[in-house]
């Protein structure tokens, strides 16, 4: 079974022009390299070591940034999420790459800081696709994803444990994987730009995104009750 899945911003298309109409003047990132694209998935936690040595850039997503400082990861915050509550997500973040339409209390809570800003046409649905196109154009040669599984195992996050009410299961080649909406919408972009362009776009998540790229189909297998109501079939 498939689900027809429509990408809705957070915030109103007005919020976002208001939030991009006063988001301070800087410049656009750049950078050449290897660069490392890191999500919150648990599976970072299989990757730390190679993490610390990594030898270019490395973006991580939201509060990955803050998990990342704390093991001993030198990250840089990414984000083109436009809600407010990013700004509780920054931790000891020194350099931090955001969209104009990211909330003014981000950018004012990164004051004195490296900020980049990222303009122009951003895609989605989430922060960890946009990074590859924004890294490219940035000048990025090669771009790996990491804890981006788009999946969960008994948490969301390696930095969280309880797990939401609106899930989904879904098979994909031999494997059973417990995600969300928003994330099979990642993990098919994910999977799309990786399997189109392998020598530039890699992923060391595994999980739901893993399977995607090796086998490039899924079924929705089983929704959630809370999932259920939600969409007003229960």
């Amino acid at each position: 079974m498939k689900l027809n899945i429509k990408q809705m911003c957070v915030v109103s298309s007005e919020v976002m022009a208001r939030h991009t109409s006063l988001s301070p003047d800087l410049p656009y990132p750049s950078g050449t390299g290897h660069l490392a694209v890191i999500g919150g998935g648990p599976s970072i936690l299989d990757h730390v070591e190679e993490l610390k040595e990594w030898d270019g850039d490395i973006w991580a997503i939201n509060g990955a940034c803050a998990w990342c400082l704390e093991n001993g990861i030198d990250a840089t915050l990414m984000s083109v999420d436009p809600a407010p509550v990013l700004a509780g997500l920054i931790g000891d973040a020194q350099r931090a790459v955001l969209a104009e339409h990211c909330d003014p209390v981000v950018f004012e809570a990164l004051a004195g800081k490296t900020v980049l800003k990222i303009t122009g046409e951003i895609p989605g649905p989430t922060s960890a696709v946009a990074a590859g196109a924004i890294a490219i154009r940035a000048g990025y040669d090669r771009v790996t994803y990491f804890g981006c599984e788009s999946s969960f195992t008994d948490k969301t996050h390696a930095y969280e444990e309880q797990l939401p009410e609106d899930l989904v299961r879904i098979s994909c080649g031999p494997g059973s994987y417990l995600t969300k909406l928003e994330l099979i919408l990642q993990a098919e972009e994910l999977s799309k730009i990786i399997r189109t362009v392998p020598e530039r776009f890699s992923e060391r998540s595994g999980g739901f995104l893993g399977a995607l790229v090796e086998h490039g189909d899924y079924d929705v297998t089983h929704i959630s009750r809370a999932l259920n109501k939600e969409m007003g079939r229960e």
